[in-house]
């Protein structure tokens, strides 16, 4: 494994315009937070835009917080026990586990550590970034394929609502194809996502329409009584009338 990195800037990360490591967290995408381990509880002392993103939590919520803020009711305490074993030996670790956002919804984190020390060897600060790896949980989890065509059914996991959405869609597309005498087959994809295959019942070639012989009736002494405020509507109709009039017409 290869050493921890050091830094030169012994100001706080939030004052540490100038070293390259801090400027680094500060702009990459990826969720990353630096906690402190001189102080009691190993609190966070910075956090990046990305993580802020993340957790839905503001920077003023999330400094001076353990990290264990973002833990909840399913967090594995196994994976927990793990990560503070590595905090307390000085050693980097990198794990999966669950999280959870402010609003309650849950995440699947692929957590990395690392101690960063100073140019004299001494143990300054805990690094930790974050990714998000949510789908690709869920397309490994074939339990999921199980329920989603059930009505409001959500891999989304919104806060105490966990596996319940608002949608139809795939419900309605299951029931319609049930009806016609088809079927839907989900199947996980290599790297995430599902593959949807629909399966319409197989034709068995159009149905020929034979036109039947309409027997059209002749006028035998009817009539026809048609009021009419309209003058172009009323002259139309007195041709029309003409064209029918005849031995075998409508009188």
């Amino acid at each position: 494994m290869p050493p921890a990195p050091s830094i030169r800037d012994r100001c706080s990360p939030g004052n540490a315009q100038h070293d390259i490591f801090f400027a680094a967290v500060e702009n990459t995408r990826m969720p990353m937070v630096v906690t402190d381990p001189s102080q009691p509880d190993n609190p966070i002392i910075f956090c990046n835009a990305a993580f802020i993103r993340m957790t839905g939590y503001s920077a003023n919520e999330i400094i001076g917080k353990n990290c264990r803020f973002l833990q909840g009711s399913e967090t594995d305490r196994t994976l927990v026990d793990q990560i503070r074993a590595a905090i307390e030996r000085r050693e980097e670790v990198a794990i999966e586990i669950l999280n959870y956002r402010k609003n309650g919804s849950t995440i699947w984190n692929a957590l990395f550590i690392s101690p960063v020390y100073d140019e004299s060897g001494e143990l300054k600060y805990f690094f930790a970034s974050q990714l998000d790896i949510s789908r690709r949980k869920e397309a490994e989890d074939p339990s999921s394929l199980t329920k989603i065509f059930d009505p409001f059914f959500s891999t989304k996991g919104a806060g105490k609502g966990v596996g319940k959405g608002t949608g139809l869609g795939l419900s309605m597309a299951y029931g319609f194809m049930r009806q016609s005498g088809g079927a839907v087959a989900a199947t996980n994809r290599a790297g995430g996502g599902v593959t949807f295959t629909l399966l319409f019942p197989r034709s068995k070639g159009m149905v020929e329409q034979t036109r039947q012989p309409v027997a059209h009736s002749r006028g035998e002494g009817q009539h026809i009584l048609m009021v009419e405020d309209q003058p172009q509507v009323a002259d139309l109709s007195q041709r029309v009338r003409q064209l029918l009039d005849g031995p075998n017409g409508v009188t």
